[in-house]
C-alpha cells in the first residue's frame, strides 16, 4: 500500500503531527511519502518540495499566478476591515492532481493545505477514483475562511465566507473524501459543517513521539542549566504575539503580580513579567529539548482561546508535568481529570492564576500522571486503526 501525504509546510503544529504519522508509518513497513509546498525541514525522511516536481516554465508560471492571486486575496481581507485570525482562501496556484506521486499512490492523505489545495483539484483527472482522507488540523477545510473563529467577531467577513464555502462544497460533493478528526470537538464541527456533513468522519487522535517521556524533575533542570529550586512554570510558544494563544492576556496579568515561582518561557522574544524571575530559552525546535523542559517544570500553562487537539498539552503530560487549560476544543479530551492538571472556565484568567499558585505535584504523583498518560496517548492502537482505515476506504 502507497499512501502519499501533502501538506502546505514542513514545519508547526499541524506538521510535527503530520511528519510523527508519516514516520510511524514507515517504521510498519508502509510505503509512505510526505510532499510539502515549503520544504524546510531537511531531516523528514521520504519527504519531497512540490515545486522540485515542477519543470522551470511551470515552477515559474506558478510562482506569478500565485502571487497574484495571493495579492487579490489579501484586498478581499483588507477590504473588510484587519482579520484578527488566519485568512486562508480555497483557490490556489497549485494543481496538486498532476503531481507524479499522486498518479501511483493507492492512498492520498492530505493535512494542513492552506494555499496548497485548490477545492476544483477534486473535480479533474488526476484525482478520479482516488481514495482521498483529510486529518482535520483546524477548521479551515470546511469553514469560509478562518482557521478558527469563536474568539473574534467574524460579521464583516460572513458574506465572503458563505462564497468560499459554496465554492468548497460545489467540488467536494462528488470526491471520495473520508474526514480525520483528531478531537472529538472538531469531528462534530465538521459533521454539522455546510461542506463536509455528507461526508464519512472516523475519529482518530494524533500519535504522539517517543522524545517525550518521563524524567525526574531535578535532573532534568540540571541538563537545561535551570538553578531555581522552587515552582517552575512552563509558558511554551513560538510567538508570545499570536492573539489566539492567550499569552498577551497572562503576560499582562502577571505583570503585575509578584510570585516566588519562576517561569520557563520559550519563542521569539521574552515575556514581561514584571518582578517575577524568569528562564528564557528561545525557540525550542529540537524534541529532546521540549521534553526536558516539560520535566524540569511542576505545571504547563496553556492559556489558547481556541484549540483542536493539541500536541503541546500531550507532550507535557507525557512527561509528567500537569496542564492548565481552558475548557475549549479538545482540551478537555486531552486534560481529563485533576491527575492530569485542571480544566478551567473559559477565559477565566484570576482562575489561571490560582492554579498557579497551587502546590505542586509531588515526584511521585509525577510519575504516575507519566504512566497513565503514556497509556492514554500510546501511538500503537492510534496506528492500527489508521492503517485499518487505509484499507478500507
Amino acid at each position: 500500500m502507497k499512501v502519499v501525504h501533502f501538506c502546505t509546510y514542513s514545519s508547526g503544529g499541524a506538521a510535527i503531527a503530520a511528519i510523527r504519522l508519516h514516520t510511524l508509518l514507515c517504521e510498519s513497513g508502509i510505503d509512505s511519502s510526505i510532499v510539502f509546498l515549503y520544504k524546510n525541514n531537511l531531516s523528514v525522511k521520504n519527504s519531497i518540495d512540490f515545486r522540485d516536481a515542477l519543470s522551470f516554465t511551470k515552477k515559474i508560471s506558478a510562482k506569478i499566478q500565485n502571487k497574484l492571486l495571493n495579492r487579490l486575496q489579501q484586498n478581499k481581507i483588507k477590504s473588510r476591515g484587519e482579520a484578527p485570525e488566519l485568512f486562508s482562501f480555497p483557490q490556489s496556484a497549485w494543481d496538486i492532481s498532476s503531481h507524479p506521486l499522486v498518479k501511483t499512490a493507492d492512498v492520498i492523505h492530505f493535512h494542513w493545505m492552506a494555499n496548497f489545495l485548490d477545492y476544483r483539484s477534486f473535480s479533474l483527472k488526476g484525482f478520479a477514483n482516488k481514495k482521498i482522507c483529510w486529518t482535520l488540523h483546524d477548521l479551515n477545510p470546511f469553514s469560509g475562511g478562518f482557521h478558527y473563529e469563536d474568539w473574534f467577531n467574524n460579521e464583516p467577513w460572513t458574506a465572503l465566507s458563505k462564497s468560499n464555502q459554496k465554492y468548497k462544497y460545489d467540488y467536494v460533493t462528488a470526491a471520495n473524501i473520508t474526514l480525520i478528526a483528531p478531537s472529538e470537538w472538531i469531528m462534530r464541527a465538521s459533521q454539522n459543517s455546510f461542506v463536509f456533513k455528507s461526508k464519512p468522519h472516523v475519529h482518530i487522535p494524533n500519535p504522539s513521539s517517543d522524545s517525550f517521556f518521563y524524567t525526574e524533575k531535578e535532573a532534568a533542570r540540571k541538563q537545561l542549566g535551570i538553578k531555581a529550586s522552587g515552582k517552575i512554570c512552563f509558558l511554551p510558544g513560538d510567538n508570545i504575539n499570536y492573539l489566539r494563544k492567550g499569552m498577551i492576556e497572562l503576560e499582562a496579568l502577571l505583570m503585575n503580580q509578584k510570585t516566588d515561582i519562576t517561569f520557563l518561557t520559550t519563542g521569539q522574544r521574552p515575556m514581561n513579567l514584571g518582578a517575577n524571575e524568569q528562564h528564557f530559552t528561545g525557540i525550542v525546535s529540537n524534541e529532546q529539548k521540549m521534553a526536558l523542559c516539560y520535566s524540569a517544570s511542576d505545571l504547563m500553562v496553556f492559556p489558547s482561546l481556541d484549540e483542536n487537539y493539541s500536541n503541546t498539552l500531550v507532550e507535557s503530560l507525557l512527561c509528567g508535568c500537569p496542564a492548565v487549560c481552558f475548557d475549549i476544543g479538545g482540551n478537555k479530551e486531552i486534560v481529563k481529570d485533576h491527575s492530569f492538571g485542571k480544566i478551567i472556565s473559559y477565559k477565566n484568567w484570576e482562575a489561571i492564576i490560582s492554579v498557579i499558585n497551587e502546590d505542586a505535584f509531588t515526584e511521585e504523583q509525577r510519575r504516575n500522571l507519566a504512566q497513565k498518560a503514556a497509556s492514554e496517548f500510546a501511538s500503537a492502537p492510534l496506528m492500527d486503526k489508521m492503517i485499518a482505515l487505509y484499507r478500507d476506504l
